[in-house]
């Protein structure tokens, strides 16, 4: 009898360290690159959902036969912080992606690959965190560049070599690399997939929006309600107020409100009301008497219109991260709010983050704030634009550290 006790319980140990050598996770050790397609094993991924996966010389293929669900494979070596690069293509309007420190479907990050210009989250984006700018060279059918660095609560997304969005979240610190099986008929196709671990940064303290609304520094209003003191006007837009309300008419040739002091770090809520297709725009850290565009200035959007692959719809950081649509109720009042600190930007629409950067140099100085009256530049036949504005606040973060 305790022959077979004995024997019962090496068999069982025996099974135990079996299914755990077989579960264990791949080590990949940081500051080093992996790649992890050159040399597919099938016994590094999990496999979970409905689509096929098809090595195949240096390639992988994740494909739906149009009659299965899709799903993900999920690398299982546990990961924080890492850089991330490949090269794909895919079918057209076939929706694939890749999740970043995922613990489970779905994942709270997505990279999302789909070659729509006028979706929510075209590729490149993190889905419903941070919409990508679009590439008109952009074609998914051909071998495309995607970078992606996860750095503590940062993330950054490159296509072909330009940067395409970014944002700051913390609400994943470590996860697994997965990989989509697309939810529709038709193939993705990666290759040269490489991953480099780095060492974790420690996030500590309030984002950036925490600290500016925390900040003890007094909300001042930049406008009276009831005179133009403090402003000047640039071009021919007309303005006037009524009611304590601010109202810019582009006319022909559009202008300006600019603030006669300037600011650079800093928290500004305001706001406006507007038609659908009417322009409009705030402007910041314009230096005086140069030309007011994005070139000169950082321009905070506020201008929709019916174009496909709208470039930067209302919310967007012109040049720098492009806003999800759906954020304005058109002809009744919205809020914007811009956190500006350094180099970091984040914009607010009705309360929703609708856009952050990490500004050049260039756009890091001192300057003017500058209200927009503009005109229709994708259609001007429609007529002049009219733009509202009030309760203008804003609040030093000059001494913000």
């Amino acid at each position: 009898m305790r022959t077979t006790i004995y024997f019962l319980m090496l068999s069982f140990l025996f099974c135990w360290a079996c299914q755990s050598g077989q579960q264990q996770a791949p080590t990949l050790p940081t500051g080093q690159w992996h790649e992890l397609l050159a040399n597919y094993d099938a016994a590094d991924w999990e496999k979970r959902g409905d689509f096929e996966v098809k090595p195949e010389q240096g390639e992988l293929i994740l494909a739906n036969n149009g009659q299965q669900q899709g799903g993900w494979l999920v690398h299982k070596a546990m990961l924080q912080d890492f850089r991330l690069e490949t090269e794909f293509r895919a079918d057209p309007l076939v929706n694939g992606g890749i999740a970043l420190r995922m613990q489970q479907p779905p994942p709270v990050y997505e990279v999302n690959l789909l070659n729509d210009a006028d979706q929510q989250n075209p590729t490149g984006s993190i889905v419903d965190l941070a919409r990508a700018k679009w590439l008109d060279s952009l074609d998914t059918r051909n071998w495309n560049q995607l970078a992606v660095e996860v750095k503590g609560d940062h993330l950054v997304v490159w296509i072909n070599g330009e940067k395409v969005c970014e944002t700051h979240d913390r609400k994943s610190t470590s996860g697994h690399l997965a990989l989509e099986g697309p939810k529709q008929g038709g193939e993705v196709r990666l290759r040269q997939l490489r991953l480099m671990p780095l060492e974790p940064v420690e996030v500590v303290g309030p984002s950036l929006e925490e600290r500016a609304l925390a900040h003890q520094a007094p909300l001042v209003p930049l406008f009276d309600g009831s005179s133009f003191e403090g402003w000047e006007k640039v071009g021919q837009a007309k303005w006037s107020i009524e009611d304590s309300v601010l109202h810019g008419y582009s006319g022909k040739e559009g202008g300006f409100l600019a603030t006669r002091q300037s600011y650079g770090d800093f928290y500004l809520k305001l706001k406006f009301k507007i038609a659908f297709e009417d322009n409009s725009g705030i402007f910041i850290r314009r230096p005086p008497a140069e030309a007011v565009n994005p070139n000169t200035s950082l321009e905070c959007n506020i201008y929709d219109f019916n174009g496909l692959a709208h470039p930067y719809s209302t919310g967007s950081i012109v040049g720098y991260a492009r806003a999800f649509r759906g954020l304005v109720d058109y002809d009744e009042w919205n809020e914007m709010e811009i956190f500006a600190l350094g180099d970091h930007v984040v914009l607010r629409i009705n309360g929703r983050k609708s856009a952050e950067a990490h500004v050049a140099a260039a756009h890091q100085h001192e300057g003017q704030i500058c209200l927009q009256a503009g005109i229709k530049v994708f259609d001007p036949e429609k007529g002049p634009s009219d733009i509202y504005f009030k309760d203008i606040l804003l609040k030093d973060l000059s001494q913000l550290k």
